[in-house]
């Protein structure tokens, strides 16, 4: 009896809760219209009351009278009466001024709400700054404020309809120009939490981004992320790179994005091309790509990327299948940009234009042999209402076959759902697969540390991989759990290995370039190299130890009491305990590669074709 007492005790609070929120909510939607009821209640007690006062007295007294007499209550008038007075006109008397007042209560702080909210610019701390209010503007509000996070919006053009949204879901907005010093010191830049700019010019963004960085200074306890959006995806290959520039290292965290290169990851990671146990020279994935817009090329990129080590053991490709309306010259001018795009991947294009039908007869999903060797079909054209009719063709002329289908949408919506509820089959659910572009890229789990996630995830995984080598376990090492498992401060220790990954390779003379091909394979660093680095990286990881207030101690760490038997200087250290530092070094060029990116000596930079665009732009 009493082991289910307090569930049912805790189930009943948790109704009684709910009750109380949906009256609380259901009061303030509809809390004018009780205020005008309330006002109409007290104006006809009010008439009521006085008209039976001076009927009663014996003297002629209309209801209309008594109207006029009511609206004086509302005035502190016309209240003072003598003798007994009925409990109407009593109510009456007593609720008007309350009305009242309510009344000019609630106008006031329609009125000055968003000046009240603007007070709080000068204390507020840890919260957001958003710059831009597109769609994908209002996507982050949403999504910062359901996080419990302060928002505030800076928006340039005070025709935007989207201000008023932004207003109604809890964010401070501020109308003018990002760019300007003034403005961003009035958001509380400095004590910021994240920075995310969103304007549909890249060069905008990047600005605002380089004076929010100014405004830092030397010390911060929480470092300020900011996550730059860039339109074009080749620039911000290019621009990577900077994310690990080490002058504000600790302090100001820079995270570029492409929406269309971050959908591409999200879509592969959650549909993959092929299973991660595919054995390349058994089977041979084969994609078929309708769209090469973008995010299509993004999607080429990165199955490329995820394919290259794989491609190098079994000196096979992956087969790719391109349909577009311009695909022989899009295909030729992406591979020259990109070229080792050519020793991963055996690309065909069909130019057919979509409501051909040519397109329709399908004839660019067969082999050399008239058999579908589709292994993923992925859909990316810019219009939703053609992605769903190709979607739909597809399906059934893959009937026969159980190839997944992956469809690009804008956003969740109802057709989408159609899509995959009712296409009349449960094998043909199971083959469709929606993806809502920015639904599910606009997430700061996607987006917030960008590279440098993916890095420090990377960093996390080694470190597992060499504690089973070393023979620990999770019962015996407790930071041996998966990087979602990981406590924050762990995550953001391993983030703080990443932020000074710059600063390590400027002090051993390397820098850091978009990675040009893979034939030439990963740098390597030397014995002494080596020591350098793990040194600065076990000071660095002393250090953060120190500043949050862990101590030696002679036994097993301990995270509960923030022990640790390593808390010593790098000469104090054995063999197998710098070991741990040397590992992570040796793999540093791998890491980077990850998000393709490669060192170099500083006197010897490699110069790429992106570097000669950007020069000439």
């Amino acid at each position: 009896m009493s082991k289910n007492s307090r569930p049912v005790s805790n189930a009943k609070l948790a109704s009684k809760r709910t009750g109380v929120k949906k009256i609380t909510n259901v009061l303030y939607d509809y809390q004018w219209f009780i205020i005008a009821a309330c006002w109409l209640v007290v104006l006809l007690l009010g008439a009521m009351g006085f008209q039976k006062y001076y009927t009663r007295r014996g003297e002629s007294f209309s209801f209309v009278d008594g109207l006029y007499y009511a609206l004086g209550l509302f005035a502190l008038k016309n209240g003072t009466v003598l003798g007994l007075n009925s409990w109407m006109l009593e109510l009456a008397r007593w609720f008007a001024p309350f009305i009242v007042g309510l009344t000019g209560y609630k106008t006031l702080a329609l009125l000055y709400a968003e000046q009240f909210k603007l007070l709080k610019l000068h204390r507020i701390k840890n919260h957001t700054v958003i710059c831009g209010v597109g769609r994908k503007g209002i996507l982050w509000t949403k999504v910062m404020l359901a996080r419990g996070e302060q928002v505030v919006v800076i928006e340039k053009n005070t025709t935007n309809d989207n201000l008023q949204i932004c207003k109604e879901l809890g964010a401070m907005v501020l109308v003018g120009d990002a760019t300007k010093i003034e403005l961003l010191n009035k958001t509380g830049i400095v004590r910021a939490k994240y920075l995310i700019t969103l304007c549909g010019d890249d060069n905008t963004n990047i600005d605002i981004a380089m004076r929010a960085r100014s405004l830092q200074g030397n010390i911060r306890h929480t470092p300020l992320t900011c996550l730059v959006h860039i339109i074009d995806s080749r620039l911000c290959a290019l621009l990577l790179k900077h994310e690990f520039e080490h002058d504000l290292a600790g302090i100001f965290r820079l995270a570029f994005f492409n929406i269309y290169d971050a959908g591409a990851r999200a879509i592969l990671r959650n549909y993959p091309l092929s299973s991660p146990d595919t054995n390349l020279q058994e089977t041979i994935p084969q994609l078929l790509l309708i769209g090469f817009n973008q995010l299509g090329q993004s999607i080429i990129g990165n199955v490329a990327q995820q394919y290259r080590e794989k491609v190098a053991a079994s000196e096979r490709r992956i087969r790719i299948t391109i349909v577009d309306q311009n695909a022989e010259q899009q295909v030729q001018y992406f591979t020259d940009i990109y070229p080792f795009i050519k020793e991963v991947c055996d690309i065909t294009a069909y130019q057919i234009p979509y409501d051909s039908p040519r397109f329709y007869e399908g004839s660019f999903s067969y082999d050399n042999s008239g058999k579908i060797a589709i292994t993923a079909v992925y859909i990316c054209l810019d219009d939703d209402s053609q992605n769903i009719r190709v979607a739909l063709f597809l399906l059934h002329h893959f009937r026969q076959q159980q190839i997944p289908v992956i469809v690009k949408m804008a956003h969740e919506s109802g057709i989408s759902t159609l899509l995959q509820k009712e296409t009349g089959s449960q094998s043909l659910n199971e083959q469709l697969h929606c993806f809502a572009l920015y639904d599910r890229t606009c997430t700061p789990d996607t987006l917030i540390y960008g590279t440098r996630e993916i890095i420090a995830q990377a960093i996390h995984e080694q470190y597992i991989r060499d504690a089973y080598a070393r023979g620990e376990t999770p019962q015996t090492n407790p930071s041996m759990v998966p990087w979602d498992q990981l406590p924050d401060s762990l995550k953001e220790s391993s983030r703080a290995q990443t932020d000074q990954i710059g600063l390590k390779l400027h002090t051993i003379g390397y820098g850091i370039a978009p990675m040009i091909g893979w034939s030439d394979g990963i740098p390597t660093f030397t014995d002494d190299e080596i020591e350098r680095l793990a040194k600065m990286e076990h000071e660095r990881w002393y250090n953060e130890r120190m500043k949050a207030g862990w101590k030696f101690c002679n036994g097993p760490k301990s995270i509960e009491r923030k022990e640790h038997p390593d808390l010593v200087a790098w000469d104090e250290l054995n063999n197998e305990t710098k070991e741990k530092d040397r590992s992570p070094v040796c793999e540093m060029p791998m890491f980077l590669a990850k998000v393709g990116l490669t060192i170099y000596r500083l006197k010897d930079k490699p110069e790429t074709k992106l570097d000669i665009q950007k020069e000439n732009v």
